[in-house]
């Protein structure tokens, strides 16, 4: 037991309460410099991830409507897009045959 009434002795210290005091006043201090800073960085990814979001939607909207253009110019030429298939078939076998 001696070395826990060194320990509270220890904390009950004029010099360990400032020692104590001090630190928590410098971590308030770096919490409250460091406020604005994460703020910044959250607001720059909220934008990021707007940006992004709008460029995907984008994308999705592009590929729908080229799939949209394919699917009506193979039905208005189905035996051209049957030629065109095989053909690309035939090129596509060769080059993974050799």
């Amino acid at each position: 037991m001696p070395a826990k009434k060194n320990r509270e002795k220890a904390s009950e210290s004029p010099v360990v309460e400032q020692v104590q005091a001090s630190a928590h006043e410098a971590i308030d201090e770096m919490a409250r410099r460091a406020a604005p800073a994460e703020q910044q960085v959250r607001d720059a990814a909220a934008q990021a991830q707007g940006r992004a979001k709008h460029t995907a939607d984008q994308a999705t909207t592009y590929t729908q409507d080229i799939a949209t253009d394919i699917s009506e110019k193979i039905r208005q030429n189905p035996l051209v897009s049957i030629g065109i298939a095989a053909g690309a078939g035939y090129l596509l076998s060769s080059l993974l045959r050799k």
